[in-house]
């Protein structure tokens, strides 16, 4: 007898893309509370304002008067600089320079060894949400909180788990073999489309051209392991821990890779992970020359763009390098080293997008990405759609162009 879970699936899928809508709405009012905190000149609305104000109304145009009153006597009884600037809808980073303006700096280095415990308010939680979330280092994090380190990061760690808990999806979470490998195919299908509606060189667009949309997207998908198209065809979002597990890259075929590198922090958010995808093409080295290329030591002025992310963010180098698609050359002749490294950079172009590795992508780009942008748990790296840069000839010359 045939299984047929149809009805369960649809279930379960409505299910979770349910989990993913609420989780969205709250993320953006989270942000819009964010947003209004953060304006230094706004003024906290209030719904008496036909009453007689006992006190006036504090703004940061006041200076010396009641506001830096309460802020001393906030801070001494072991207010937060975020719970300050909540209530004078300021920026906590504003409330902290206001602080080394009021006190000496002996007294202030004493109140700040003065560590706040207990529970955590609704706006200390949402402000190291959004805080963690766009990249804000512990330490200033729970210099602004006055929590220790460790109580920041456990903190962080049991928003995690109540996160996980709350996508957890009852029900069949893999799809069928079949519809898998139907839905990596259509959206590989629709990769390429975005890409040709998308800016490219004209030497590109005069190339792909010459083959038909079949031939290219056959070759480049007989190249991608099983498990990479896996991530690609499911439901769910790709995962930095899914992508890490992918095979090493290993090999002096020309293909598609990606890097994986984090922060130095114990609890990773997505501003702490960093995804490159790449390509390699070079007779004879292939993925292998190119990892070298990475992880060879340079001097400052010689340095790549990835080399200074690495240095200036404080990440772990080298990270890790997975193998996302691989292609054999048929001879060292320059017209099949041409073909194939046409091949491997329009696969990095669709592996790009599918992933949402490109840094501030255009509209078109951005929505091949297939899930919903904010459950995505990296950051993206890789700067340029490839196909608005030509390939060069199969000798490597770093001035002349091959011509389609």
């Amino acid at each position: 007898m045939r299984y047929d879970a149809s009805d369960e699936f649809a279930g379960a899928f409505r299910g979770f893309v349910t989990r993913l809508v609420v989780q969205r709405l709250v993320l953006a009012q989270a942000t819009k509370i964010q947003s209004r905190t953060s304006r230094n000149n706004a003024e906290v609305p209030r719904d008496d304002t036909k009453k007689e104000r006992k006190t006036p109304v504090l703004t940061r145009k006041v200076a010396g008067t009641a506001r830096d009153d309460e802020i001393k006597r906030s801070l001494r009884q072991g207010q937060s600089f975020v719970e300050l600037a909540s209530g004078f809808a300021l920026s906590s980073e504003f409330i902290f320079r206001e602080a080394k303006r009021l006190f000496e700096e002996e007294e202030l280095r004493k109140l700040m060894r003065q560590s706040k415990r207990g529970e955590w308010s609704d706006a200390e939680t949402q402000w190291l949400i959004i805080r963690r979330g766009q990249g804000l280092p512990l330490t200033k994090i729970a210099r602004l909180l006055r929590r220790t380190k460790l109580r920041v990061e456990k903190e962080l760690r049991q928003l995690k788990n109540k996160m996980l808990e709350s996508t957890v999806v009852e029900g069949p979470q893999e799809l069928p073999p079949g519809l898998r490998r139907s839905l990596f195919r259509t959206r590989l299908f629709d990769a390429w489309q975005g890409l040709l509606n998308s800016d490219m060189t004209p030497t590109w667009r005069d190339a792909l051209l010459k083959k038909s949309s079949t031939r290219w997207l056959s070759t480049i998908s007989n190249g991608i392991p099983k498990n990479v198209k896996r991530i690609l065809g499911s439901l769910q979002p790709p995962t930095y821990d899914e992508l890490e597990c992918l095979s090493s890259v290993d090999s002096t075929n020309a293909g598609v890779y990606a890097r994986l590198v984090t922060s130095c922090y114990e609890y990773q958010t997505a501003s702490d992970r960093y995804l490159y995808v790449g390509s390699a093409s070079k007779y004879g080295s292939g993925i292998n020359g190119r990892v070298s290329q990475h992880i060879e030591k340079r001097s400052h002025h010689d340095e790549t763009r990835l080399h200074r992310n690495i240095r200036s963010k404080e990440l772990k180098a080298p990270g890790r390098f997975v193998t996302l698609m691989t292609m054999q050359w048929n001879s060292p002749e320059n017209e099949d080293v041409l073909d194939v490294r046409r091949t491997v950079t329009l696969a990095e172009a669709i592996l790009t997008v599918w992933l949402g590795a490109l840094q501030s992508p255009r509209s078109r780009l951005q929505d091949l990405y297939q899930w919903d942008p904010q459950t995505k748990d990296y950051t993206a790296w890789s700067s340029h759609n490839p196909l608005t840069v030509d390939v060069v000839e199969p000798n490597n010359s770093k001035t002349k162009v091959y011509k389609a």
